[in-house]
């Protein structure tokens, strides 16, 4: 039989909640000191997906499910850091100190993961912040009000129930219209709190049977813990096929009578110079398809730079042009040519790996393939290219449109 809440209520401190808060100021601090905008320039974005920000495009081809949990650490800047935190601190804290501490943390996972998965589902930019947790408190707290109203000690009574409801609404109608919140998150995170909120366990004291009972209480908080924990990791393991939507790659014809299989998400468009280009990893990786004229792989290179690189260049859209490596590759059905270019780009050193493979049908002809990553995340994409460059092939050169560059699959949203 249990009665009331603990006696020791009055002097409990909400250790978690103040660790979460902790660790969001820490990562703020060290890793945003040099970045003072809002988040919405490149720059910053990197800055932002660096240190654990979600990224849709990142989920999906690198498999960095983990994100969907770091995102609530990560914020654009201070104003929208104390914002948040101001939010989450008392409610999270009030929750932590009239539950037990396994209830408070499942229901933060639960919370996180499905905020997360949420926001890798409906909202495609880059996402940060711990807004989708601050309604996944707020819902919870709503619901153990209204279930515990008359067991809560009544000094904190105001922190719970349908006092919370009208804040409850004005925040998410004050940001309803705001083009650069992550309602996704918010609403994902209003749900998990929701659900989750009935099966919050209020700390308790057994007047008899202290034995007997703890073992029951064992038993009843292994289930919470093991539920929460679960939501998190079965989140974390169908998270980047829902970032795929569960689509195949996808088989494009390029250049005429040229055929690749490039991921499902990367749409072709046309590039800065002309050339078809396929984005990914939230526009900074990006695929270029060109052609050359050229006897050899030398004179490949040399077209490609005037071509491809030097007017980025002379619009100082890159600078400090530079080659790594040369050479060729052997393990294709057709040998293929390469050179790794390391050059900067908006602050950020990139490489740019460049595929020359020769044209069987038109001799003194190459399809030219450039493949360009951050240098930080040059080995995350590894499979990627490997998996593009193996999957070129030689076609029945296309009837129709001859020497047309866009794919026959997605002609239409390559002039978008």
């Amino acid at each position: 039989m249990t009665v009331g809440l603990s006696r020791e209520f009055s002097r409990a401190f909400p250790w978690t909640s103040a660790a979460v808060c902790v660790a969001a100021v820490t990562l703020h601090a060290w890793g945003m000191r040099e970045l003072t905008g809002s988040g919405t320039q490149p720059a910053e974005q990197f800055r932002l997906l660096e240190l654990g920000a979600k990224s849709g495009g990142l989920v999906a081809e690198t498999g960095e499910s983990w994100r969907l949990l770091t995102m609530h650490l990560v914020h654009t800047g201070w104003v929208h850091l104390a914002f948040n935190l101001g939010l989450f601190f008392p409610v999270s804290g009030a929750i932590e100190l009239v539950v037990t501490r396994v209830s408070h943390v499942a229901l933060l996972l639960t919370c996180a993961a499905v905020a997360g998965v949420a926001s890798l589902l409906w909202t495609p930019e880059v996402s940060a912040g711990a807004s989708g947790l601050v309604f996944g408190m707020l819902a919870a707290a709503v619901v153990l009000g209204l279930r515990h109203h008359r067991s809560l000690p009544r000094k904190i009574r105001t922190h719970f129930g349908l006092w919370v409801l009208p804040f409850l609404v004005i925040v998410l109608l004050a940001t309803w219209n705001n083009a650069y919140v992550d309602h996704a998150s918010h609403l994902g995170g209003m749900a998990a709190g929701l659900a989750w909120g009935p099966w919050l366990q209020l700390r308790t004291r057994s007047r008899v049977g202290t034995l007997v009972a703890s073992r029951a209480w064992t038993r009843v908080e292994s289930i919470r813990m093991f539920t929460g924990v679960a939501s998190c990791v079965l989140a974390l393991a169908i998270a980047p096929s829902l970032a795929r939507k569960f689509r195949a790659p996808v088989r494009h014809r390029v250049a005429s009578h040229w055929e690749l299989t490039m991921p499902q998400a990367w749409e072709p468009r046309y590039g800065p110079t002309g050339t078809l280009q396929f984005r990914g990893g939230n526009g900074f990786v990006f695929v270029d398809i060109d052609r050359v004229e050229g006897p050899d792989a030398t004179s490949w290179e040399a077209a490609y730079r005037r071509r491809g690189l030097d007017p980025l260049a002379t619009a100082g859209l890159l600078t400090s042009v530079g080659v790594d490596a040369r050479g060729w590759l052997r393990d294709t059905p057709e040998p293929i040519a390469f050179v790794r270019y390391h050059y900067h780009r908006e602050d950020r050193t990139v490489l740019r790996e460049t595929y020359f493979a020769a044209d069987p049908s038109l001799p003194g002809e190459a399809l030219v393939l450039s493949i360009e990553a951050p240098l930080a995340w040059y080995d995350k994409y590894g499979e990627t290219r490997a998996a593009l460059v193996g999957s070129i092939r030689p076609v029945a050169p296309a009837r129709s449109e001859p020497d047309a560059l866009v794919t026959q699959s997605a002609s239409a949203a390559a002039i978008r």
